[in-house]
């Protein structure tokens, strides 16, 4: 007997794509909604094709999430059957407005994404660099080499990267918890996909012991297009004030793919 998709933890994947998108994207509200920060979302907007100036922030808290500079625009379209932001790898880029989450020392970061080109780029950065500022954290694709992503950032007291093999030309949704406040090997997790991250090319594991910043974040290229531009498409970037738990990040990671039409 098949299951009703919206009685299911995660979508029923013998409903139509577009019911198990839909039902995926509330879910993702029922369950995360209340430590949501932002939540830019493809299918949530209403916008088919074109160059993108604005973003509506799906978590209903207001973020901008926009590009004023016409060259620098990504355009709306679907990459592999999925509704995404597609991104140039010259100099486009989405830009939030200040996302102040200086009292925060946990947060999760989830991307759903799809790398273009094994050349390497920001998918999305939460500070101008985070090489200088000392409280950010990046994602990157093809990052040091070929079919692998990365996340992680240098915090004032350490260090914190994940490196990990990946296929480009691939969707892929990662869910990254990061709990500042615990012990260094356990601060930054990795679920792709609803399967945790154990295998790493590169794993910095220094104690950070500090908030997050107050910065713009950054889509598809760093401070806003001004260097390492990502080749990509994105369709989901969620940014919660919590560090979720395994289960959660595990359900989280489907979830994401669902929502974006990918699975």
């Amino acid at each position: 007997m098949i299951v009703a998709a919206r009685q299911a933890r995660t979508a029923n994947t013998h409903a139509p794509l577009q019911e198990r998108a839909a039902t995926a994207t509330g879910r993702i509200r029922d369950l995360y909604r209340p430590s949501m920060r932002y939540w830019a979302h493809a299918r949530y907007t209403q916008q088919m094709s074109g160059a993108v100036a604005a973003v509506l922030d799906a978590s209903g808290r207001g973020t901008v999430i926009d590009q004023a500079t016409a060259s620098k625009q990504p355009l709306a379209g679907t990459t592999a059957g999925a509704r995404a932001w597609v991104f140039d790898g010259v100099n486009d880029c989405l830009v939030t407005s200040s996302v102040d989450l200086s009292a925060l020392s946990a947060a999760t970061l989830c991307l759903t994404y799809r790398a273009a080109a094994t050349t390497g780029g920001t998918v999305h950065e939460m500070s101008p660099d985070q090489n200088n500022v000392g409280t950010g954290w990046g994602s990157f694709s093809n990052d040091g080499g070929v079919n692998r992503m990365s996340t992680g950032g240098r915090v004032v007291g350490g260090y914190q990267f994940k490196d990990w093999s990946f296929p480009a030309q691939t969707w892929n949704a990662m869910v990254a918890p990061w709990d500042r406040a615990a012990a260094a090997a356990d601060e930054l997790k990795v679920w792709q996909s609803g399967v945790q991250q154990t295998t790493f090319l590169l794993n910095l594991t220094f104690d950070t012991a500090a908030n997050f910043g107050n910065f713009q974040h950054f889509f598809g290229s760093r401070n806003n297009g001004t260097s390492y531009a990502a080749n990509c498409s994105i369709a989901s970037v969620l940014l919660l004030t919590v560090a979720l738990g395994a289960a959660d990040a595990a359900t989280l990671s489907l979830l994401m793919r669902q929502a974006a039409g990918v699975v």
